[in-house]
């Protein structure tokens, strides 16, 4: 398996983020592991099918950089928002498509948002950011 390293993050302000967010598209392409075309056959096997989906906090360090991402909800809230919508908005318009495909048993939530000494960002942060995302995810998840 080859590993990723990352050397710089493409996206450093709100204008280089304009020029990639339409890359965020909700198509059934994005599920690569397996490939969308091969969950109806798994589907009929007895495998317990999940799909993974990153909340905006996950999304959000990997495009902008962990510490850039930190600075930035503190420093530039209103940016983060908007990318974070666009993140939910094409993330939830994914999950849905899946789950009316029937091809899923349920949803995984993935967002690395601590260590071992707490949170990365405070409780306030999280509870304006995050806790929102959650909300939405675990709404249309519920559907499964």
């Amino acid at each position: 398996m080859a590993r990723v390293h990352v050397i710089d993050n493409i996206v450093k302000s709100e204008d280089d983020w304009r020029e990639i967010e339409d890359r965020f598209q909700p198509t059934l392409d994005r599920i690569a592991d397996p490939p969308y075309k091969d969950l109806k056959k798994l589907k009929k096997s007895d495998k317990f099918i999940m799909l993974l989906i990153f909340n905006p906090w996950e999304w959000g360090f990997r495009i902008l950089g962990f510490t850039n991402l930190i600075r930035k909800i503190y420093r530039e809230p209103a940016f983060v928002r908007r990318m974070f919508d666009r993140l939910v908005k094409s993330q939830s318009e994914l999950m849905k498509m899946v789950i009316d495909e029937g091809v899923v048993d349920g949803i995984w939530m993935w967002g690395d948002s601590a260590y071992n000494s707490g949170p990365f960002i405070s409780p306030e942060k999280y509870r304006e950011f995050i806790t929102p995302v959650h909300k939405i995810f675990c709404n249309i998840a519920k559907k499964t």
